[in-house]
């Protein structure tokens, strides 16, 4: 659909044949339409979602499997980041797509993704870092789809990985049936003077996602241990915080946000009311709308979006939508954007002399944008 034709080191071709999604008949076969034409974007978020599908669909390499991003400078030339995660996230986004449009072509898609990512010949490990089981759990409850592929996506979830590193500090919890009791409230106390970059981002990124995926499983397989993991991996993330915060340190948006997710995650099956204080204190306290970052602003915008609708406070919504608004206006890599670079259709950010093209952002933005197009419908 787009045209965009770029060689890729590294073993990666961006494929030629992609999917037809259409724009409307004006002389450029483009049209602005629906909430984004009144913010003075040219095109809607259905239609920025589509082309991001397309350049993910692009970037796979020969055996199905899509990389962690893309690299490209000023002259085109390209070069990719292999993984074995972050596809699960791409079927989630077509899911996203299949619940708005009700394409059919997009079970394909899905189909042959969970049969690729099941396959150990063709992906020997997969592990979690992206809300994998999360991802699956939601899209295999939608009811959209049969009971094949609601099967695949719950051993999908089954085959993922989990870092003993994390998942041994709660062997207690899972053995005892006891969640320790943490303050959870004033979770964010010291924040606003924290001043110093921590080193643990990566640690708080990881326990905050495993708790979203405990939860997953504990939705599918009602095994009260998967929801004790989750309670306790979340008090371990609460614990690193509190930590680094005593002593002047901060993790930035993107961290916060996902431990927000994962509070609300928990929220969601408990109806605790502590879990929804500690992801409202997470955003209300942390300068989430100051991110200059593809990963901050992507993932606090879903975060905000499911924070509104957790809520229903407008605040959360026009938190949601000014995300929304900077990533298009900021980082949509398109004729007549802010963003544009090679005119890939996708978002990026940029690394010194390099724009980054995150196929996990990606994924979150067209998943959110979708989730608000159905919102409207």
């Amino acid at each position: 659909m787009l045209g965009v034709v770029l060689g890729f080191s590294g073993g990666y071709i961006l494929r030629t044949e992609k999917r037809d999604f259409s724009f409307g008949d004006s002389d450029t076969g483009l049209y602005a339409s629906g909430d984004n034409q009144q913010k003075g974007f040219e095109h809607s978020k259905l239609e920025i979602s589509e082309m991001v599908l397309d350049w993910i669909e692009g970037v796979q390499d020969e055996r199905g499997v899509y990389p962690y991003g893309v690299s490209c400078d000023a002259q085109g030339s390209c070069t990719t980041t292999k993984d074995n995660r972050v596809g699960i996230l791409t079927l989630w986004a077509w899911y996203k797509h299949y619940e708005v449009t009700g394409d059919e072509s997009d079970v394909a898609v899905i189909e042959s993704g969970l049969k690729t990512y099941l396959d150990e010949s063709t992906v020997p490990l997969v592990q979690s870092h992206f809300w994998g089981c999360t991802s699956l759990y939601e899209m295999a409850d939608s009811g959209l789809f049969d009971a094949s592929i609601e099967d695949d996506a719950h051993a999908l979830c089954n085959r993922i990985m989990y870092d003993p590193v994390y998942t041994d500090l709660v062997a207690g919890v899972v053995r005892t049936g006891i969640v320790p009791t943490l303050p959870l409230a004033g979770l964010t106390d010291g924040r606003k003077d924290a001043l110093i970059l921590t080193m643990e981002q990566n640690s708080l990124y990881e326990l905050s996602v495993y708790v979203s995926d405990f939860v997953a499983k504990y939705q599918w397989d009602h095994n009260v241990d998967d929801l004790n993991r989750a309670k306790g991996l979340l008090n371990k993330a609460a614990e690193l915080y509190k930590r680094e915060i005593a002593d002047g340190k901060y993790f930035g948006p993107m961290y916060e946000c996902t431990m927000g997710v994962g509070a609300l995650d928990v929220y969601k099956v408990t109806d605790e009311q502590i879990y929804l204080d500690t992801a409202e204190s997470l955003f209300d306290e942390s300068p989430i709308l100051s991110s200059r970052r593809l990963d901050g602003k992507s993932v606090c915008g879903y975060f905000a979006g499911r924070l509104a609708d957790t809520t229903g406070d407008p605040d959360y919504s026009a938190a949601e939508d000014e995300l929304d608004r900077s990533l298009i206006a900021n980082m949509f890599d398109y004729e007549g954007y802010e963003g544009l670079n090679l005119g890939l259709g996708s978002f990026r950010t940029i690394n010194t002399d390099k724009a980054l093209y995150g196929v996990f952002e990606n994924c979150v933005i067209a998943g959110h944008f979708l989730s608000e197009e159905l919102d409207e419908q």
